[in-house]
């Protein structure tokens, strides 16, 4: 098992080098500004939820709780993306063939949204911390956690088996429909409650 403390402590410092890797990438690739600005931003768009989340109720439940693993996901997803963006940049070198790295690099992408998904069901909240409904956030986080390891891996498996032209299209749909997913679930919740 995964040493949650040790990882999380690495969780600032993977983000700077992917989001470093991420515009590295766009430099040497500037064709794949889309590619770079997604393995730039993410990890930093994942802090910038967890701040947001935190203004609300229901979300300051599930982030204050969970924080130590919720940096331990980032830490995980940030090795692989660093490792993604670095298959990237060695294909502009041409040490590796221009699909594969392409195919290697959006299935990593798609791991990486997966590993979060495993993460999320498993960060439990003391029952009564904060006055939150213990059971909408684990219901909450478990729809959050499946819908993300079902969304990254048909991310993954459309990026090795469709072909490169109708493969990147294809891919961003299932990941954005499992975020759009996420985001409804979070504010219908809210309104119901």
């Amino acid at each position: 098992m995964i040493n949650h403390k040790l990882l999380s402590k690495f969780a600032p410092a993977l983000t700077f080098a992917v989001l470093f890797l991420g515009i590295w990438q766009w430099y040497v690739q500037p064709k794949l500004l889309v590619t770079s600005i997604l393995g730039a931003g993410f990890l930093p768009a994942v802090w910038l939820g967890m701040v947001i989340m935190q203004r609300f109720k229901a979300g300051a439940c599930i982030i204050s709780n969970a924080k130590q693993q919720l940096r331990s996901g980032i830490s995980a997803a940030g090795l692989i993306l660093a490792l993604a963006l670095v298959l990237s940049i060695a294909q502009q070198y041409q040490a590796l063939d221009a699909q594969i790295a392409e195919r290697i690099n959006s299935a990593i992408l798609g791991a990486i949204v997966m590993i979060m998904g495993n993460f999320l069901p498993k960060a439990i909240n003391p029952i009564g911390e904060n006055n939150c409904e213990i059971s909408a956030t684990q219901k909450l986080q478990r729809f959050a956690g499946w819908t993300f390891v079902i969304s990254g891996f048909v991310y993954s498996l459309i990026w090795i088996f469709v072909p490169i032209d109708l493969a990147a299209k294809l891919a961003m749909y299932a990941l954005g429909l499992g975020v759009a997913l996420i985001i409804a679930r979070f504010f219908w919740l809210r309104i119901i409650r």
